[in-house]
C-alpha cells in the first residue's frame, strides 16, 4: 500500500491538542543509576466519562481502595486491567474493565453490551447526571459538585421505567442539589435527556479515521472522518487509481448509537459504489461486502474532545468563508454550510485538484469540516476533501487579528506541507 505512514506523521506534528487512541503508559521518570532494579510501574490507562463530560464523579479503581474523582474534563485513571465503579455518593452507577484501548465510558458503557439511549437504564442514568449538573447547562459538561456526594443510604434502581423512576428519584435529587445554588434541581425531561445522550454516545465514535480497502488483488487507502452527529465522509482509492468519495450515503443518514453503518459506501463517484454493512468498535472500523467483493478495515487516528465552546466556534464562524492557501498555486475553502451532519463545508469549488487530476472523481472538490477541540482560544478542525486532501487547521483568535496554521496531506499522493496564508470574507493575511 502506497504512502503509509504520512497521515500518521501529519498528525504527530500538528498541535498536540487531542489524545489519539488510548492513554496508557509505563514511563520510569527517575530510572535507577546504580546495581538495583527499579521495580516496573504499573500501566495506566485514561479515559473520559461522557454525557458530553462529567466532571466531579466518584470512581474507585479496583487495585486501590482510594476513591477519586473525575477531573475538570471528565477523566479518570485507573491501572490497565482494573475494574473501575463509580458513584454519586452513595448510590453506585455500575462498573466496567479498563483495557489499554479504553477512551471513553458511557452510561451504555456501564449498563451493558447493545444497550444506547432507549434503554430504560441508559436514559435514567443520564437524566441523573444531567439533573445534577451545577450550572444546569450540559452543553458546556456536566459538573457534580461535591455537596451532591452524599452518603443518603439509599439504592436507586435505574432499570424501571422512565414514570417508576422519576418517582423513585424525586426525594434523592432534593436531598442531593438542596445545598446547590437554586436548588433543589428537579429531574430533567427524558427527551431533553435523550438528545443530549445520544451525541454523548457518538463522540465515543468521532474522529479521524485511516485504514485500507481490500479488493482482493488490490489494497488501496481509506481516509474519513465521523462527526459529532454520527456522519462519515472521507476519501479511498479505487481499484483502478480513482480517488473516491467514501462512508457517507446521503440517503442512509447517519449510523447508529451501537456504532453500526447500515451502508458504508466505497468507490462513491464511480459508477461502480459499493454499500457495505460496517461497524465501529474500539475505535476500529470494519466491513465486509455481502458477496465479499470488497472489505475494509480503519482505526482512529485523532479523537475529539467531549465538549466545545459554542461560543468561540461562532467566534470562528463569524470569518466564513476560510480559503487556506497551501501554496503557491492551490487553495483550500470551506464555508459554514452543513453538509450531511458536519457543520462546515462546501459543496462546490472548494477544493484544488490533486496532482494527478485525472484520478480525480466527480464531484471532486466537495469536502467538509468538523470541530477537534477548542483551547486556549484556538478553533483546532479537521476538513477532508473527497479527491483525498486532509487538513489539520489551528485557528488562533486570541489576538486582534486570526492566524491560521495548517498542517495539510493528500493521502493518496504523499504530498504535504504547512500553511499560513488565509483569507477570510472580511480580510486578507498572508
Amino acid at each position: 500500500m502506497k504512502n503509509q505512514g504520512i497521515l500518521a506523521a501529519l498528525l504527530a506534528s500538528c498541535f498536540a491538542l487531542s489524545a489519539c487512541n488510548g492513554g496508557s503508559s509505563n514511563k520510569d521518570d527517575n530510572p535507577s543509576t546504580g546495581t538495583e532494579t527499579p521495580e516496573p510501574q504499573p500501566e495506566t490507562v485514561s479515559a473520559t466519562f461522557v454525557d458530553s463530560s462529567v466532571s466531579g464523579l466518584q470512581y474507585q479503581c479496583s487495585s486501590s481502595t482510594d476513591v477519586h474523582l473525575t477531573d475538570a474534563r471528565g477523566v479518570l485513571t485507573c491501572e490497565i486491567g482494573d475494574t473501575v465503579t463509580f458513584f454519586v455518593g452513595s448510590i453506585e452507577l455500575g462498573s466496567t474493565v479498563m483495557n489499554e484501548d479504553t477512551v471513553f465510558i458511557t452510561p451504555a458503557t456501564l449498563v451493558g453490551d447493545n444497550t444506547n439511549e432507549a434503554t430504560d437504564a441508559v436514559l435514567n442514568m443520564a437524566r441523573l447526571l444531567i439533573s445534577l449538573d451545577i450550572d444546569q447547562d450540559p452543553s458546556n459538561g456536566i459538573a457534580i459538585d461535591e455537596s451532591s456526594l452524599q452518603d443518603i443510604g439509599v439504592v436507586l434502581e435505574f432499570d424501571q421505567t422512565s414514570e417508576n423512576f422519576e418517582s423513585a428519584v424525586e426525594s434523592i435529587m432534593t436531598q442531593l442539589t438542596d445545598e446547590l445554588p437554586e436548588g433543589p434541581y428537579t429531574l430533567v425531561d427524558a427527551g431533553e435527556a435523550q438528545g443530549h445522550l445520544v451525541l454523548g454516545l457518538y463522540i465515543q465514535y468521532a474522529g479521524l479515521y485511516d485504514g485500507t480497502v481490500d479488493f482482493g488483488d488490490t489494497v488501496t487507502r481509506l481516509t474519513f472522518v465521523v462527526s459529532r452527529e454520527g456522519y462519515a465522509y472521507g476519501t479511498n482509492e479505487s481499484a483502478d487509481g480513482i480517488y473516491a468519495n467514501a462512508a457517507n450515503d446521503e440517503l442512509a443518514g447517519p449510523f447508529d448509537t451501537l456504532g453500526n453503518f447500515e451502508s458504508f459506501k466505497v468507490d462513491g463517484s464511480t459508477g461502480a459504489t459499493y454499500f457495505v454493512p460496517a461497524t465501529i468498535d474500539n475505535g476500529v472500523l470494519s466491513g465486509t461486502e455481502e458477496n465479499g467483493l470488497v472489505s475494509f478495515t480503519a482505526t482512529r487516528q485523532l479523537i475529539f474532545d467531549p465538549v466545545i465552546d459554542s461560543a468561540l466556534v461562532e467566534q470562528f464562524s463569524a470569518l466564513l468563508p476560510l480559503t487556506i492557501h497551501l501554496d503557491d498555486n492551490r487553495s483550500f475553502s470551506f464555508a459554514d454550510e452543513a453538509l450531511d451532519g458536519f457543520p462546515f463545508g462546501l459543496l462546490a469549488g472548494g477544493t484544488p485538484h490533486s496532482d494527478n487530476a485525472a484520478n480525480d472523481p466527480r464531484f471532486w472538490d466537495i469536502n467538509v469540516a468538523e470541530v477537534v477541540s477548542t483551547r486556549d482560544d484556538t478553533v483546532r478542525l479537521i476538513a477532508i476533501a473527497m479527491n483525498g486532501f486532509v487538513l489539520d487547521i489551528a485557528v488562533d483568535l486570541s489576538g486582534e487579528t486570526p492566524s491560521v496554521q495548517a498542517n495539510w496531506t493528500h493521502v493518496h499522493e504523499g504530498t504535504e506541507g504547512t500553511a499560513t496564508g488565509f483569507e477570510t470574507e472580511h480580510s486578507s493575511i498572508f
